[in-house]
């Protein structure tokens, strides 16, 4: 009896060792299965369809940098630079709305999602009231495009929700009618933090105030290059050329007579007054002088920036650059002042003081140079022209992100 239920207790004792056996091994083949499942999981987001979402800086810094939230800054144009800054600069596309009274482009750069708003429709009341950033891009040329400006800096304090104001302002030819913007900067207790102003002014401080290039008339409906538009390596028939206004008493009228005493073979024509728009062939003509074009001649106007300095380049064509003060009240030529905002990004334009007595010398090393040199030359032209505009763009985020958002991650 007694070994019949030893035996017995024996038979239970293994079966209880064999079921905890199991069991174990049941528990552990699933820990481990899943945990090869996370592991294969976890390597799926590092390969195949995922993998511009591969991070080779580990999950820390994944989470760091999802946990960083995008800024929205409306941009709001009332003036045709805002085209430049929106197509030239920022690389954004346009959107007609409302059966074209105005046009809407997005672009998201870096931690900025910009909403671009445009057009006659786009005024105070019918832009979104519950703004935070804004960038609003004013015309201040004259007296009656400053009265329009203000009444849109005027209106600022009626968007309750509004932290952050910047400008971009087409700012006068003359660099001394831009004082009315100075009640309205942070500095004097107005609500714009950051101004970008166009000319030579001497407000120009790089802290609040900002230059800012003046493109091309986009008004006029001057295209943006692409790459088959542009010819870089074909020689190109005619040294240099001048298309524009001719004012009385100007630099203008000595160049054109300079070129026809001397009989130079540049690509010529003039007008006695100025137009706001291009016909469609007019503009064919220019656009046509500025690629069979080594060279564009720019005499000073009402200013000696102008659109044509920024059209050339945009075809490969180098600007020479009348390099004087026309304005008392712009920044000096003799300082250092004139064209200050190309020199400083180290523009690979030609520069002259005198057409009387540095014109011809400078088409005479025109002719006399290599056409692999001057092909050469036009790309590199081209090539500093993009990195200038990317500058621009740069250095406007930076601002944006510092004067908004207290950083520089932009």
């Amino acid at each position: 009896m007694s070994v019949t239920l030893k035996r017995v207790t024996v038979a239970v004792f293994l079966v209880y060792l064999a079921l905890t056996c199991y069991t174990a091994y049941v528990l552990l083949s699933k820990s481990y299965t899943k945990s090869k499942e996370q592991r294969q999981n976890k390597l799926s987001r590092f390969s195949g369809e995922d993998s511009s979402d591969w991070n080779p800086w580990g999950e820390e810094l994944m989470r760091s940098n999802a946990s960083r939230q995008a800024h929205t800054v409306e941009i709001w144009s009332k003036a045709a630079i805002g085209l430049y800054l929106w197509e030239h600069i920022l690389n954004g596309r346009l959107e007609p709305k409302g059966g074209g009274a105005w046009s809407y482009g997005f672009r998201k750069i870096a931690d900025i999602k910009f909403k671009f708003r445009t057009g006659p429709g786009i005024v105070p009341s019918t832009v979104p009231q519950d703004a935070t950033h804004v960038v609003l891009v004013l015309n201040g040329r004259a007296p009656e495009k400053v009265a329009a400006a203000r009444t849109w800096l005027d209106a600022l304090p009626g968007f309750r929700k509004l932290r952050g104001v910047a400008v971009v302002l087409l700012g006068s030819e003359a660099c001394s009618g831009n004082a009315w913007l100075l009640p309205y900067l942070r500095s004097r207790g107005g609500p714009v933090a950051a101004a970008f102003v166009v000319y030579d002014t001497a407000l120009v401080d790089d802290t609040e105030v900002f230059q800012w290039p003046l493109g091309v008339a986009t008004y006029r409906g001057f295209p943006k290059a692409t790459p088959k538009d542009l010819d870089l390596d074909s020689p190109r028939p005619y040294p240099c050329n001048f298309v524009g206004t001719v004012y009385p008493k100007s630099s203008r009228e000595e160049l054109l007579r300079l070129l026809g005493d001397r009989g130079a073979p540049c690509y010529m024509r003039a007008r006695s007054e100025w137009r706001p728009l291009e016909t469609k062939d007019s503009l064919e003509s220019y656009l046509l002088a500025l690629k069979l074009s080594d060279v564009t001649l720019n005499p000073a106007g009402m200013n000696p920036e102008c659109y044509r300095i920024y059209e050339a380049l945009e075809f490969g064509s180098v600007p020479v650059l009348e390099d004087r003060t026309v304005s008392p009240g712009c920044a000096r030529a003799a300082d250092g002042g004139s064209f200050r905002l190309l020199k400083a990004q180290g523009a690979p334009v030609l520069y002259v003081r005198n057409w009387t007595s540095e014109l011809m010398p400078l088409l005479e090393r025109e002719v006399a140079m290599a056409p692999a040199e001057r092909a050469d030359r036009r790309r590199r032209l081209v090539a500093w022209y993009g990195s200038f505009k990317r500058a621009m763009r740069d250095r406007l985020l930076r601002v944006l992100a510092e004067k908004f958002f207290g950083d520089d991650a932009a």
